[in-house]
């Protein structure tokens, strides 16, 4: 309906012609006009976000370095304690300042943006559960990355922590590799972002905030497991009304990876009894497989439990289409992928994933 108008006299009552060729809109007409300028301004403020997110990450690495200097730290002297203290503030100051910034300027209410509905226990479990697909497909493009780009995986092998060797190292560890990301990143993403966005509809908002969550990792071995997670944890959001389940899988997820070397460590000698020796490349492979394996097992269980959990509501897991009626799907996606600062957060972002995978870059990053 859109630029459709009638040619057509406005007549006085007297029967003299007052004004012509007025264009008459239809009121549809100014309604998709006002929402389009709606989800425009929604869709930079987002774009904005993600900018700010490199803001606020610089500014809190700065009062990071300022405190480990006051400790005494700053070169691995305080190894896994020293990266836990610099994660705690830069997590919360570089993701959770923006959101709660970008939600004030937006003129939504943080408390409306975070979904807490009560969910039974046997749909938060069919979830959680049937989201380690998620983590499967993760892992798997992840190794295909990691093998297409060798040195993709070199920049996280330069990010990681020492080992943990006491309990508070662990503890340490836990809290910074998965107790902070789960609860910052899934308030931000499958909170802020993707709630803001439900009215366009569920799949557009999980389908945004996962490719802005995946984004936001900044480079590509993270970006392909980050991506599927994405998607699986913005359906388990809208499918409990319940963010903490979403909260546990991030937490499951991120804790695995932090016991990885130690979960490697038991298996390998298990490993080895059965089928004999074999190279590193081979076990890592014979690994990964059993805890994909394990990882869909988890999926195909937590499927059967959501196919019971249809079976009593056929609207269960049904995506909502949004209260937007008067825009097309193609019109919500161009609004929001074509914003300006969207553009500009995905063109830096994506600058950043490849810069990293330079030889020189990641040369000196060892220096």
């Amino acid at each position: 309906m859109e630029n459709n108008y009638q040619n057509t006299n406005t007549i006085t009552n007297y029967g003299n012609p007052l004004h012509q060729n007025v264009k008459l809109y239809p009121a549809e007409y100014f309604e998709k006009k006002a929402e389009k300028k709606i989800l425009s301004c929604r869709a930079n403020w987002m774009g904005a976000e993600l900018l700010l997110v490199q803001v606020f990450g610089i500014f809190a690495s700065i009062i990071a370095l300022i405190v480990l200097a006051f400790m005494g730290w700053g070169n691995g002297e305080g190894g896994v304690h020293e990266d836990a203290l610099e994660y705690i503030f830069y997590s919360p100051i570089s993701l959770l300042i923006p959101a709660i910034i970008i939600a004030w300027c937006s003129k939504q209410k943080i408390t409306e943006l975070i979904p807490f509905k009560k969910t039974s226990f046997s749909t938060a479990l069919g979830l959680f559960l049937f989201g380690f697909l998620s983590l499967a497909i993760g892992g798997m493009l992840s190794d295909i990355v990691a093998f297409v780009l060798p040195t993709s995986s070199a920049i996280l092998e330069i990010s990681q922590s020492p080992n943990p060797t006491s309990y508070s190292e662990w503890i340490a560890l836990i809290l910074y590799s998965a107790a902070i990301p789960a609860l910052v990143e899934e308030f931000v993403f499958r909170g802020v972002m993707l709630n803001s966005l439900r009215r366009y509809g569920d799949a557009i908002a999980i389908w945004f905030s996962a490719i802005m969550f995946a984004l936001v990792h900044g480079n590509f071995l993270q970006i392909a497991v980050t991506l599927p997670a994405g998607l699986f944890l913005g359906f388990i959001t809208v499918c409990s009304g319940n963010i903490w389940v979403a909260v546990a899988l991030h937490f499951a997820n991120n804790f695995i990876a932090c016991i990885t070397g130690e979960l490697y460590s038991l298996l390998s000698p298990i490993i080895t009894s059965v089928i004999g020796e074999v190279s590193s490349d081979i076990m890592g492979i014979i690994f990964s497989g059993i805890i994909y394996a394990i990882y869909i097992i988890f999926g195909i269980v937590g499927a059967i439990i959501l196919k019971a959990k249809f079976k009593k509501d056929e609207n269960f897991g049904t995506a909502s289409n949004g209260t937007v009626t008067c825009l097309t799907n193609k019109e919500k996606i161009k609004g929001l992928y074509f914003a300006p600062t969207v553009i500009i957060a995905i063109i830096f972002q994506l600058g950043q994933s490849i810069l990293l995978l330079f030889p020189p870059v990641i040369e000196f990053l060892k220096q």
